[in-house]
C-alpha cells in the first residue's frame, strides 16, 4: 500500500505505516516525484518485523509438603499486559522431565502434582510457553517444593467427660479420643476404636469414629 505525505517547511516529512503481521525483513520504498522546478528522487529503507515479546511465570500453592499432598502448580503466559490464551504450556521438573502439557485460559494455566508421584527431596520446576507467528516462547524460572516423608501417628490419648458411672442408674459418659502426628499435628480421617480390655486383651468393642479436622 502506498501512504502519501507533504514535507514541511524544513523539508522534512514522516509517515506512520502498521508493522505486517508476520515476521521478517521488509523494504519501504520512498519517492518524491518532482515538479517543475525539481528533479524526482527516491530511497529504500530495511525494516525487520520481531515477534512481539512475552514473559512466563510459575509458582506453587506450597513450598514444603508431605508424601500424600498435592500442590498446585500456576503461572501465567503474557505479553505486556496483554494475556495469552489458546496457547501451549509444559511444565517440567528438572530431574525428573515433562510433568504436564497444559493450554492457556485468560492468561493463566496451573496443574496438580501429587508428591508421592515423585518421592522424598527437593524438586525444581519450570514452565515453558510456547508461541506462534506473532508471539514469541519464553521460559518461567525455577520454583522449588521441598517433600518430605509423611509424619506417622506419634501419639493417641482417650478423656473422660466423666470418671466414675453408674450403672444402676444408667448413666453415661463421653470417651474423646485425640489423635498427633510426630509433627504434633492433628491427624484427621484415622479411624479410632474404643473397647473394653482387660488383662491385655480386647473384650468388647464399644464403638469406632473418624477424627476430624481438630484431631478428636
Amino acid at each position: 500500500s502506498t501512504v502519501a505525505t507533504t514535507t514541511t517547511s524544513s523539508g522534512a516529512f514522516s509517515a506512520t505505516i502498521t508493522a505486517p503481521s508476520s515476521t521478517g525483513s521488509y523494504t519501504y520504498a520512498i519517492a518524491y516525484g518532482g515538479d517543475n522546478k525539481y528533479v524526482g528522487v527516491g530511497e529504500t529503507v530495511s525494516v525487520t518485523v520481531n515477534k512481539i515479546s512475552t514473559t512466563t511465570t510459575l509458582a506453587t500453592s506450597s513450598a514444603t509438603v508431605s508424601v500424600g499432598d498435592t500442590f498446585t502448580l500456576s503461572g501465567t503466559f503474557q505479553a505486556g499486559s496483554t494475556s495469552l490464551s489458546g496457547y501451549t504450556v509444559e511444565i517440567y521438573e528438572t530431574n525428573e522431565g515433562l510433568i504436564d502439557e497444559v493450554t492457556t485460559n485468560s492468561g493463566s494455566f496451573s496443574t496438580t502434582v501429587s508428591a508421592s508421584d515423585l518421592g522424598t527431596g527437593s524438586f525444581s520446576f519450570y514452565a515453558i510457553a510456547y508461541g506462534d507467528n506473532t508471539y514469541e516462547g519464553s521460559t518461567s524460572s525455577d520454583v522449588s517444593v521441598v517433600i518430605t516423608s509423611a509424619p506417622t501417628v506419634a501419639s493417641v490419648s482417650l478423656t473422660g467427660d466423666k470418671s466414675i458411672i453408674s450403672a444402676y442408674d444408667h448413666e453415661s459418659c463421653t470417651l474423646t479420643a485425640t489423635v498427633l502426628d510426630s509433627n504434633n499435628q492433628p491427624v484427621s480421617g484415622a479411624l479410632v476404636s474404643f473397647d473394653i480390655v482387660s488383662g491385655g486383651s480386647v473384650v468388647s468393642n464399644i464403638d469406632t469414629a473418624t477424627t476430624n479436622s481438630s484431631d478428636s
